[in-house]
């Protein structure tokens, strides 16, 4: 048993001997139930009799093509919901009278006269009126169909039309009609093989080649032409997001996964990011075939509020065709946020914000600022940040003050937004004028203080300090910049690091979610609302400076 699809098609459909409460209220309304109080006794047994003593009509061969495009326009047709009564018209063919419940459309799109087969007259049910047969796994192609005839006492059985996947390692692509309140979906979805069985219809065809030019281009060569791209999203939780996904039609090569937080795409709320799931993975080797398809995200610090948010995950289609959400999407992430260790850093104004394409989304934690006033000032951040190459060419580095830090690896250079195509070349002479200092940090960490500047948490770089607030020309100043600390501290608060005065909080980094990511939902501000922003918060802060300076000088 793998989910309610089992017994979806329990009732009269199967032959049961269910009692009326056991029916969907929808039948209990109907003409058949209120006509006597008897016909709803015998009803269920007179049709699985009758499903049981009538062979389907010998239909004409079909190609897997046309039994994939018939399927198709089952999914595409939005009126197509599932239910027990004949009432459906078939899209393609225009015969009416067929049941939308699992068994009704794969017995429409194999040809199979209306109101269909049940589980239990397909191989191998209890009731096999010989229309299909039963197949190895290996045998299996686009068109077959995987069938759990079920148990006609208890009510259980499901049926769906196979596309693609392993069902060996029981994660299949599927086209089915599985439940009330559902219409037909194409989709992944997970299975236990040990209950399924691979059937073929006998009168299925796998047709002339260029014969699968006209479906869409749902096969080709007797197989999946645009493979639907498929995986899994793992784990969201704590520090990470991970998954993997892999396209038939990219072979070995990694694809794309867009990651949704705080709501499906589309959504208003929703933040998307564009990872490349290309990690290695031994699991997958024997799934998929190649092993270079997993993906890590670390998860962004603005959700470590400990609140619950949604994450969807969709693998990207590498022809561009449909992009589904991967296997057990969406999760739920809880993330509590934690201040690491390490002194405070000044981010000194908006262009050395941008220089480091810091982002409010990713690298922003939200952490209670009085927490953040007791953390030990270090250096202020330099203005933007310089990677070197030695003539080893093994090592990049970051170049912070008189020191060089190593990048330890490309995930970091990643987090950080690095550019690659920034690195410059040195000697060895130029690389042993800097000392070693300690390695980058797998993130950036950024925090506010209680006078709303933005501060770096890193490990120490030179003489740290054990002031916490301020302004001035040193490791503490605000972005006020004056040259009483206590003075400073207000500008900083309500002159240079915002924009408006104390009536207006609003910061230059505030709803700078999208800022140096892959993100996918547009802006709120364009582009000339945001340079008018660095423009203005620019303006303040040199205010700021020359009001100080003739405080300083009065």
């Amino acid at each position: 048993m793998d989910g309610v699809e089992h017994a979806s098609e329990s009732g009269f459909m199967k032959g049961l001997p269910l009692s009326p409460r056991h029916w969907p209220s929808a039948m209990k309304s109907s003409v058949i139930y209120r006509f006597h109080p008897v016909i709803h006794r015998i009803l269920p047994s007179a049709c699985l009799l009758l499903s049981a003593l009538s062979w389907a009509d010998p239909a004409l061969p079909i190609t897997r093509c046309e039994v994939l495009r018939r399927a198709q326009a089952w999914v595409d047709d939005p009126n197509a919901w599932y239910s027990w009564d004949p009432v459906y018209t078939d899209p393609t063919t225009g015969v009416s009278g067929y049941r939308p419940d699992c068994s009704g459309m794969v017995s429409a799109v194999w040809g199979l006269p209306p109101p269909g087969n049940t589980t239990y007259s397909f191989a191998p049910g209890p009731w096999d009126n010989g229309v299909s047969h039963v197949i190895g796994a290996s045998e299996l192609k686009p068109g077959d169909a995987l069938n759990y005839p079920g148990n006609p006492s208890a009510g259980t059985g499901h049926i769906m039309l196979y596309v693609s996947g392993d069902f060996q390692g029981g994660y299949v692509e599927v086209m089915e009609e599985y439940n009330y309140g559902h219409t037909a979906e194409r989709r992944w979805r997970s299975i236990d093989p040990s209950i399924y069985y691979p059937i073929r219809y006998n009168n299925i065809e796998d047709g002339e080649e260029e014969m699968c030019h006209g479906c869409n281009g749902l096969i080709e060569n007797w197989g999946v032409c645009n493979q639907t791209p498929w995986g899994a999203l793992d784990y969201a939780e704590g520090d990470s997001i991970y998954g993997w996904a892999f396209d038939g039609d990219a072979g070995e090569s990694a694809i794309d996964v867009h990651v949704y937080c705080n709501g499906p795409v589309g959504s208003a709320e929703a933040v998307g990011v564009a990872i490349t799931a290309d990690i290695y993975r031994q699991d997958l080797c024997s799934v998929v075939g190649s092993c270079d398809h997993g993906f890590r995200m670390l998860t962004p610090l603005s959700l470590c509020d400990g609140a619950d948010h949604e994450v969807h995950a969709y693998a990207i289609d590498v022809p561009g065709g449909h992009n589904p959400p991967l296997s057990h999407s969406p999760r739920t992430l809880r993330c509590e946020g934690q201040l690491p260790s390490g002194v405070a850093r000044w981010i000194a104004n908006p262009n050395v914000y941008d220089a480091w394409k810091f982002s409010g989304f990713h690298d922003h934690l939200p952490i209670d600022e009085t927490i953040v006033d007791a953390v030990v000032r270090g250096e202020n951040i330099p203005e933007k940040p310089l990677l070197v190459l030695g003539p080893e060419k093994d090592k990049v580095y970051l170049i912070d003050g008189d020191m060089k830090r190593h990048v330890p690896d490309p995930g970091v250079m990643s987090a950080w937004r690095f550019d690659w195509n920034a690195i410059q070349n040195v000697d060895d002479e130029q690389l042993a004028g800097w000392k070693e200092g300690p390695s980058v940090r797998e993130r950036p960490v950024v925090v506010r203080d209680s006078q709303g500047r933005l501060l770096l948490i890193d490990d120490e770089i030179g003489e740290p300090s054990p002031k916490t607030g301020g302004s001035g020309g040193g490791p503490d100043a605000g972005v006020g910049g004056g040259n009483n600390s206590h003075d400073g501290g207000k500008e900083a608060a309500a002159g240079g690091a915002g924009i408006g005065d104390d009536n207006d909080p609003k910061t230059w980094w505030e709803n700078d979610t999208d800022s140096g990511s892959c993100a996918m939902r547009p802006s709120a501000r364009n582009h000339l609302e945001y340079l008018i922003i660095l423009w203005l918060g620019a303006w303040v802060g040199w205010r700021g400076k020359r009001s100080s300076g003739r405080d300083a000088r009065r």
